[in-house]
């Protein structure tokens, strides 16, 4: 990680314990990568740097993984999983439970795509109006209602379907019913793979 990555030139005469937070964090930063290890350990690199910093920290993090490096990284921050590593393992009570690149752990534990609805606000929804749209999604897909708001609706589309099939059947849906505003399709996140079998491990607890 070179000098500008953490961006302290300005403060290198100044005693370290005149640092604010983030500066210290980004010369323990820079610490760590001082000489040419072959393995260089992290614990969130995002944690408590401001959003400049961090993301250069992701460019350092990214060149030092390259050739006969390589870096480990702890972190509860899905996001930065996804950005930075090329295989990821996840835990559960100290466990391993899940372990691959993005991609495998995508299609062994959050198949499918993410699909958003969002309802119209100011205008009255009935309890027919919404139990009908969700009739018509169901038959439309095969998927699985996760979560529920005011305005919003959040499935999972449990089923890999080219992405023209995908719109073309929502936009069906829209056309068929006025009191959709809006809505947003993507792969499953991280985040939701974590989720996933968090609730299968609490689900297996359960039976147990």
């Amino acid at each position: 990680m070179n000098e500008p990555a953490v961006s302290l030139t300005k403060y290198a005469d100044s005693p370290v314990s005149t640092y604010s937070g983030g500066c210290v964090r980004r010369l323990e930063q820079r610490g760590r990568c001082a000489g040419a290890p072959h393995s260089r350990c992290w614990t969130s690199p995002r944690a408590g740097v401001d959003p400049a910093s961090r993301r250069r920290v992701w460019r350092a993090l990214r060149a030092n993984s390259s050739g006969n490096s390589s870096v480990l990284i702890s972190s509860h921050s899905m996001d930065e999983m996804e950005a930075l590593c090329h295989r990821i393992a996840i835990l559960n009570q100290g466990w391993v439970c899940a372990l691959g690149d993005l991609g495998t752990l995508r299609r062994d534990h959050a198949a499918g795509h993410s699909l958003q609805i969002k309802l119209k606000r100011g205008t009255k929804t009935t309890d027919i109006q919404m139990q009908k749209l969700k009739e018509d999604i169901k038959q439309k897909f095969k998927c699985t209602l996760k979560d529920e708001h005011k305005s919003m609706l959040y499935y999972n589309i449990d089923e890999n379907l080219p992405y023209s099939d995908m719109f073309t059947r929502i936009e069906e849906l829209k056309a068929g019913h006025s009191i959709i505003e809006d809505y947003t399709v993507h792969e499953m996140t991280l985040e939701e793979v974590f989720l996933n079998l968090a609730h299968g491990n609490e689900a297996k607890k359960q039976q147990v």
